[in-house]
């Protein structure tokens, strides 16, 4: 790094013999050039001089410069004049608040970071004043530097007022002298031409050059260089789970990616070929993957000790971690599968992002009728931890399908929500009993359920959220149904004629109860079939 490049947009002929040495680069952000001049002239002292044929920089450094030693002072009896009545005057401060600290700059052993050099080597008590210096170098030039600098301040607080009767063409401001009696070298800051003599203002300059010293930039600790990786992404809706309004669709986006060089993806509610925004995912990738091998069916009210489902995750940085049967009582090792909601006690590594899940829970929130379907090889695993998105009701709409756009996407990653409906789907009733007594009438009995309730944390009814309690008893298939009854409590009495007349029109015939929810129906319960 050269003064000639920055000096490089003055027009006119220009001489430069400045060196900057151990600079390797500067960051110049624009403004007037004299500032920039300015911030290097603190660390590089720089001397200019416009009075030859072309603007000359030069260093100000006391052994770049030929010293002239000047006469003896002009003493005015009068004591009135410039420089007192010895002809000269010394002024000394000592404000060490003026005294840089160190210098802040970029350090090249550091990946270019921000570095710290204290002048000395050591920080002083109080608040220290830094110079912030916009070069690249390493830490042992830029601690030589701050040495520098804080020793020219700190000899620069000396000054001297000095009268000569000479006109000498080689006295003028920037020129190094000597004064008699006087040590070291000053230089010349002003001058001015007056009728007893001329006056000049001295500034006293450090007598020795600081010794490079050996010192660290401290470590480096770079983030690694990783690809962005395409978004993978999986939309669901769940049951309610007793949070947030009961009559708001929970629609989750679960978004991932192979590699965490992924840093999130903005989200989209895919209504024909319309995107509108709903938010983003976050940096946080989901644990997602595929099932591996198919399960079978299995029952809900019992801990499943014998099935294992073997799970392939889309990243080998991924993972899942066991839990206790108290823990899963409280919510944890929650996961998506296909549409059925399991927990998982034991998870179990098997390498290459495959894991081994046993210990299970089967058909929670109210998803038995998935795990009495049981899956097939390639259902989609999710993890339902705090990690999916839960998207606005209200800016989603009736959108059944999210899209996902990250910074490796050429085009949007949809999905359809697996799912839609099931957060106001009303449970189905459980427990069914039917009852046919002597005479040849019939009982038929269930138990309602309600939604929001994940787990029976009382003895007590859980309460209904639906608008009211009504059921809906029918004959044959639930979706043309041959006949009907709607009840508002949990149960039907049917009389020995109808049972008598249901034999002769609807034998083999399944009965079936679902409640009637406020914005939708259950999944029916097969109650008894007609024999």
């Amino acid at each position: 790094m050269s003064l000639t490049e920055l000096l490089r947009p003055l027009p006119g002929d220009i001489a430069v013999d400045r060196p900057l040495p151990s600079l390797e680069g500067y960051s110049d952000e624009g403004g007037a050039l004299v500032e920039t001049l300015g911030s290097i002239d603190r660390i590089y002292p720089i001397a200019s001089n416009a009075d030859g044929i072309a603007l000359a920089f030069t260093s100000s450094d006391p052994d770049d410069n030929p010293e002239i030693a000047l006469p003896e002072p002009v003493v005015d009896p009068s004591g009135d004049g410039f420089g007192g009545g010895e002809g000269r005057t010394e002024r000394t401060s000592a404000d060490e608040t003026r005294i840089p600290a160190g210098i802040r700059y970029y350090d090249i052993d550091r990946d270019y970071q921000v570095g710290m050099q204290r002048a000395g080597g050591r920080a002083t008590p109080g608040r220290n004043r830094l110079i912030e210096f916009p070069g690249a170098m390493r830490a042992s030039s830029a601690r030589l530097l701050a040495d520098g600098a804080a020793e020219r301040a700190r000899w620069a607080q000396d000054r001297l007022a000095y009268r000569i009767a000479e006109i000498d063409p080689e006295l003028k401001p920037g020129q190094v002298v000597s004064v008699p009696g006087k040590s070291g070298k000053w230089r010349i800051e002003a001058w001015e031409w007056r009728e007893n003599g001329v006056e000049l203002e001295l500034l006293r300059l450090p007598h020795r050059k600081g010794v490079e010293a050996t010192t660290e930039g401290g470590r480096s600790l770079p983030q690694l260089d990783l690809l962005a990786s395409p978004t993978l992404l999986e939309a669901f809706e769940l049951p309610w789970d007793g949070t947030g309004a009961s009559n708001q669709p929970q629609v989750f986006a679960a978004a991932s990616s192979v590699t965490s060089g992924w840093r999130g993806a903005a989200l989209y509610a895919l209504i024909g070929s319309r995107l509108i925004p709903i938010g983003n995912t976050g940096s946080r990738r989901s644990v997602i993957g595929t099932l591996e091998t198919a399960i079978s069916a299995a029952r809900t009210v019992l801990i499943d000790r014998h099935t294992q489902v073997i799970v392939q995750l889309v990243s080998d940085d991924l993972s899942l971690d066991s839990g206790s049967i108290e823990e899963l009582a409280d919510g944890r090792n929650r996961a998506l599968l296909g549409g059925e909601i399991i927990q998982f006690a034991k998870a179990q590594d098997l390498g290459s992002g495959r894991w081994q899940l046993s210990t299970l829970l089967r058909g929670r929130g109210a998803t038995e009728h998935a795990a009495h379907a049981g899956h097939a090889a390639g259902s989609n695993f999710v993890l339902l931890d705090d990690h999916p998105v839960l998207l606005d009701s209200d800016t989603l709409g009736a959108a059944t399908q999210i899209a996902a756009i990250g910074l490796a996407e050429t085009e949007p990653v949809a999905d359809a929500i697996e799912g839609r409906g099931t957060t106001l789907q009303p449970l189905s009733p459980v427990r069914a009993n039917v009852t046919t007594l002597p005479g040849g009438s019939m009982t038929l009995r269930w138990t309602r359920r309600a939604r929001g309730v994940w787990t029976w944390e009382s003895t007590v009814e859980t309460p209904l959220v639906e608008q009211a309690e009504l059921y809906e008893v029918g004959i044959g298939d639930p979706d043309t149904p041959s006949l009907t009854w709607e009840v508002s409590s949990p149960g039907l009495e049917i009389s020995a004629a109808t049972a008598a007349q249901l034999l002769i029109d609807h034998a083999g015939s399944s009965v079936w109860v679902r409640q009637i929810g406020t914005h939708a129906r259950s999944i029916p319960l097969f109650l008894t079939t007609i024999a």
